[in-house]
């Protein structure tokens, strides 16, 4: 059980006013920022939580502890979402160098 946000109501109902007009076929980006230890990942999650039961919610990460993954939130997003990110396709035998993927541009480390 997670705890109940402490006046956070204000953001709360922005997000929601955001994930109703993206429901409206008017979507946007939400910058949510702030100083260390306030709350943004709770009240993140919070949403998150709630909005499940209107949309599909995809999550991804940056860890600024490891090695840097190019793109790293959207690929964890698409592998998630059952997207085309998780791993390069191997080159089928009718494949042609511009159909081909390039499999160096791929980072190693989590997939």
């Amino acid at each position: 059980m997670r705890a109940r946000l402490l006046e956070r109501d204000a953001e709360l109902r922005r997000l929601r006013d955001a994930l109703g007009r993206a429901g409206r076929g008017r979507g946007s980006v939400v910058l949510v920022s702030g100083e260390a230890g306030i709350g943004k990942t709770a009240l993140v999650r919070a949403f998150a939580d709630a909005a499940r039961a209107r949309a599909r919610v995809l999550a991804g990460v940056c860890d600024d502890l490891a090695t840097p993954r190019t793109l790293g939130p959207f690929r964890d997003m698409a592998r998630a979402g059952g997207g085309p990110w998780s791993r390069p396709p191997a080159p089928g035998p009718s494949a042609t160098p511009c159909s081909r993927p390039s499999t160096g541009s791929w980072p190693t480390g989590r997939r």
